[in-house]
């Protein structure tokens, strides 16, 4: 097989597969690989209004936008958020980038599982079913299911983030939850709710976790909190008519983004910050500045491992460091603990918050900063301790 069948291979057509494939197909031939019969819809998306600015061609793919988020911890305790946030319509994302990408011959094929590669002399030859394709570039976009990333011994997970839930139909409007933890426990879980325009909102229950074997009663509590909890005044009980929403984000440290005529992108490639696993925000910053890398590469045909290594000016290392250390931080907490964190929120600067959940510290800006002082000052050991480790070698 001499002569690839295509420039570039993308496999897997979540978000992150769709957004930069919708840019690579412009100018280069492109095969997107999907193993589910569908585009996955499983997910939602929760963005800072800032990201939005350079992606205005996608603004209307927006559904809701807030001024403000909740946290709630089981004890009453409650600290309000202010911001600007925008909440994205799944279907209508995913169905804007699926048409720019076949509106410019790309091609997206469905219910075709990828399980090997091999190299040719100019290209990557992969294997999915029955059959093989061959491309000049090969972007991993499978996430935490990627065999490329466990098989090359490409990262170190700490944990993962498990997500439960589903769409929801509204008995009355709610405000919006970036957290909320209402169930005591020594491990306790996350509520997320963002109410959509029609009457529905996204409800999920987040469960950090250190492995992905143990046995979780994510489904059971979902169902209480939606059903029984003093939340069921605000929703109504779920039929199998409901869009299911699930997920698995993998927090982990990754040694390379790139192998021989292979980048990772996405979740494989770790471009989400561990706050939120709504967060699509550093994906929309960077997808664009990415495929135009990755487009230039091609033209020269520097195709390398050491050639095709990207780092982007958006989730700095600083950040990337601190986001695993409070992950590992979060791994430990009790549900008192959360409590105490937002008494601690409540003394925080805002933009401090936002900038932690969205991946977009100013280490600079910050350590010649009130907010250190006021971390300081106020015994912040939930912000100051991965605040500090980030800063080490």
């Amino acid at each position: 097989m001499s002569t690839p069948n295509f420039d570039i291979i993308i496999v897997g057509a979540g978000i992150s597969g769709l957004l930069l494939g919708s840019q690579l197909c412009q100018t280069h031939s492109l095969l997107i690989i999907e193993k589910e019969d569908t585009i996955p819809l499983n997910k939602y998306w929760l963005t800072n209004k800032k990201c939005s600015e350079a992606n205005l061609e996608l603004i209307k793919c927006v559904d809701t936008t807030y001024n403000f988020m909740d946290f709630h911890s089981y004890d009453g305790k409650s600290f309000r958020c202010s911001g600007e946030y925008l909440l994205w319509d799944t279907e209508k994302l995913t169905e804007k980038l699926e048409r720019i990408i076949l509106s410019n011959s790309g091609v997206i094929l469905k219910k075709h599982t990828f399980f090997a590669y091999q190299y040719s002399k100019d290209s990557i030859v992969i294997s999915v079913n029955d059959k093989k394709f061959s491309s000049r570039l090969l972007v991993d976009c499978m996430g935490y299911s990627s065999p490329i990333i466990y098989a090359k011994h490409l990262i170190s997970i700490y944990g993962y983030y498990i997500l439960n839930g589903s769409v929801v139909n509204l008995k009355k409007q709610i405000e919006p939850i970036g957290l909320s933890n209402i169930l005591l426990s020594n491990r306790p879980k996350f509520l997320e709710v963002f109410p959509k325009s029609n009457n529905q909102a996204y409800v999920v229950l987040i469960e950090p976790e250190k492995s992905i074997k143990r046995n979780s009663s994510l489904g059971e509590e979902i169902k209480f909190i939606i059903e029984k909890s003093e939340y069921s005044q605000y929703f109504e009980k779920p039929s199998s008519e409901n869009r299911y929403l699930y997920g698995l984000i993998p927090v982990g440290k990754l040694r390379t983004n790139a192998l021989d005529r292979i980048f990772l992108f996405g979740e494989a490639g770790q471009m989400n910050p561990a706050a939120t696993a709504t967060c699509l925000t550093q994906l929309f910053y960077s997808y664009k500045e990415i495929a135009s890398e990755l487009l230039q590469r091609l033209e020269t045909n520097q195709l390398s491992k050491e050639k095709l290594v990207i780092n982007t000016p958006y989730f700095t290392n600083g950040n990337k460091k601190f986001h695993l250390n409070l992950f590992r931080n979060i791994l430990n907490w009790t549900s008192d603990d959360f409590s105490k964190l937002i008494y601690q929120m409540n003394k925080m600067d805002h933009d401090l918050v936002n900038q932690v959940i969205f991946g977009e510290i100013n280490f600079k800006s910050l350590l010649n900063s009130k907010n250190i002082k006021n971390l300081i000052a106020n015994k912040n050991y939930f912000v100051l301790k991965p605040l500090l480790k980030s800063l080490l070698p």
